[in-house]
């Protein structure tokens, strides 16, 4: 029933059989059987098993598993005892919050399992918490679902999530399907309450497998019932801003198998009278902030909305709001940070606010769709083997209000930033009305960044404005406070619907060099931009299918075989040209062959 580890003499029991615990040894592990349709309040056996939850966690002691049976449990679960397991039998098992107030499961205890079952409800529907003196240790949480998690809303509104794990370590989370995480309306006079699927709040050495979310809400911000006199406490309050995923404070974390989708900011608060509008929440896949050393990858992030503006009041000068940002990653003031095999698709900026019952000063501008952020003072950010497509402003509020436009990746105060093997396209301004303005496309926007370090790029489709077609997008947008070094090589800049690069002269000058790299239907110009060019600087990609964001190139690629000398291209299949290809799948087992000659490769 035992396992043991020996080392220099010394042993010690390393694992135990199934249905065994270590307690002095292995022991026969405990177990106390719940089921909901049991006739009286029962004994905790297999003939008589208690009918409910709370009862079996008084008589639970450190090792003993709770087999919960198919059903509904009703109540509000807190779970301090050490090293206990709750098992349902899947979703038919199904803990329901009696108080939404509070979280549907707690747990404080460490080394405590839950696995095979639903959570429905509370304003956070699992959360595992430690405290800032005393972090838990250990936690296993195996296939549980979590659902309907809804915040009470109110004069500042806490914030709701469906799993909340805070100050704690060595905790293992896979298979957790969360959806429906939002806050309920707001009572007027209130802010609108952040809504987070899964955050990770100062939580070191963890793993997380396979977490999946879908439709995070921010709540929206609301008017004030008794206005006073002055446009300030007329405003709009700010609507809740709404995140996939957060980590936040944490270290050592890794993340495999992740998928988000269904994010919207809330909408600003409508302001009265003279009052301005309210600020709207950001809507965004992952935001990581103040952390360090944390890994994803294999994560999907699909369908993100920045929040709407909300309406200005119907007095004379009130200011309409702007709309926010909607992103797929988001990391700000962060170290070490990898993110791979990705794909962040579909995320739209929020809309501008119209002049709601009056007229109003100003403009509300529409917000930007952004792939990937990263910003303040966040380095050593990697992003490799990725695709980011199908990107989109906020759509016009008003016939002269403009609409936002899409940035695939924007890096401003960051720090030594790497971007390999991406794949960036289709990037397009948010839908005008009548003859309103639109704000211009940008594919890699740089400020005050770097080194940045861009290798096997495959940027197309940076598409312009309706009034401007053919110009005023950039490839790669370089700000006037860029001036460190951007090493671009084995690339692809392709129908770009202005420059290819794009920025102050002296901080191209300064700043950037682009190798073997292919520029194609965009605006170049070495000897007016300072660009350092090094051959190939012309020919086609012929990508597969561009307006399926499929960047693989066809076997007449210019692309083929176009890359550096002495770069390695063992990652191709045979034959592999004896030279790397150009683009996001250059040395990679996707790369396009063109004749018969092949480079064999050490093992």
């Amino acid at each position: 029933v035992e396992t043991w580890a020996c080392d220099d003499g010394q042993c010690v029991i390393e694992t135990c059989a199934d249905g065994y615990v270590e307690i002095e040894g292995c022991q026969e592990q405990p177990v106390i059987y719940v089921d909901a349709f049991a006739s009286g309040p029962g004994q905790g056996t297999e003939d008589d098993p208690y009918k409910t939850i709370q009862s079996a966690l008084e008589k639970a002691s450190g090792g003993t598993m709770l087999s919960l049976k198919a059903g509904l449990y009703v109540g509000n679960l807190s779970i301090g005892v050490d090293d206990i397991v709750l098992e349902g039998v899947g979703p038919e098992t199904i803990i329901k919050s009696a108080d939404d107030a509070l979280p549907a499961v707690s747990i404080t205890g460490d080394g405590v399992g839950l696995k095979s079952l639903k959570i429905v409800g509370g304003r956070i529907g699992l959360e595992i918490k430690g405290s800032k003196l005393s972090q838990l240790s250990g936690a296993l949480i195996e296939n549980v679902e979590i659902d309907n998690t809804l915040g009470l809303g109110g004069a500042n509104a806490p914030l709701t999530a469906g799993l909340l794990v805070a100050h704690a370590q060595d905790v293992m989370i896979q298979g957790v399907h969360i959806s429906e995480v939002s806050q309920a309306a707001h009572v007027n006079g209130s802010e609108g309450g952040d809504s987070v699927g899964a955050l990770f709040d100062h939580v070191s050495e963890s793993t997380v497998l396979e977490l999946h979310v879908e439709s995070v809400l921010g709540a929206q911000g609301i008017g004030s019932a008794n206005p006073g006199d002055s446009p300030l406490e007329q405003q709009g309050f700010t609507g809740g801003s709404a995140n996939g995923v957060r980590i936040k404070a944490s270290s050592s974390l890794s993340f495999v198998n992740m998928e988000v989708s269904g994010v919207v900011g809330g909408k600003g608060g409508n302001g009265w009278k003279w009052g301005y509008a309210g600020v709207p929440g950001l809507g965004t896949g992952v935001l990581i902030d103040e952390s360090q050393s944390i890994s994803i990858t294999e994560a999907n992030i699909d369908q993100i909305w920045g929040g709407e503006g909300g309406y200005p009041g119907s007095g004379g000068g009130a200011e309409p709001m702007n709309g926010e940002i909607g992103s797929g990653f988001r990391i700000t003031n962060s170290t070490s940070v990898w993110v791979s095999d990705f794909e962040v698709l579909n995320i739209t900026g929020g809309k501008g606010s119209t002049v709601g019952d009056g007229w109003a000063s100003g403009v509300g501008v529409s917000g930007t769709g952004v792939g990937v952020e990263v910003y303040n003072e966040a380095t050593e950010i990697t992003f490799e083997r990725g695709l980011i497509g199908s990107l989109k402003g906020g759509p016009s509020a008003l016939y002269y209000y403009p609409a936002g436009g899409a940035t695939g990746v924007r890096l401003v105060e960051a720090g030594d930033v790497i971007l390999k093997n991406l794949a960036i396209a289709n990037l397009s301004s948010g839908d005008q009305i009548e003859n309103s303005g639109q704000y211009a496309n940008i594919g890699v926007e740089i400020d005050d960044a770097g080194p940045v370090t861009i290798q096997h790029l495959s940027l197309a489709a940076v598409n312009g404005t309706a009034a401007f077609p053919t110009e005023g997008a950039a490839g790669i947008m370089l700000g006037s406070s860029q001036t460190n070094s951007i090493q671009i090589s084995n690339s692809i800049l392709s129908e770009i619907s202005g420059a290819c690069i794009q920025g102050p002269s002296a901080a191209i000058e300064s700043s950037t060099v682009a190798a073997y790299t292919l520029f194609h239907e965009c605006d170049i110009d070495p000897d007016e931009t300072g660009v350092a060019l090094i051959a190939p600087d012309s020919g086609s990609p012929a990508f597969k299918n561009l307006s399926d964001n499929d960047l693989r190139v066809k076997s007449t690629s210019a692309a083929v075989d176009a890359g550096k000398p002495g770069d390695d291209y063992c990652g191709e299949p045979e034959p592999n040209g004896c030279m790397v290809n150009l683009g996001a799948f250059g040395n990679t087992d996707e790369a396009q062959s063109f004749g018969p000659d092949h480079c064999p490769c050490d093992d």
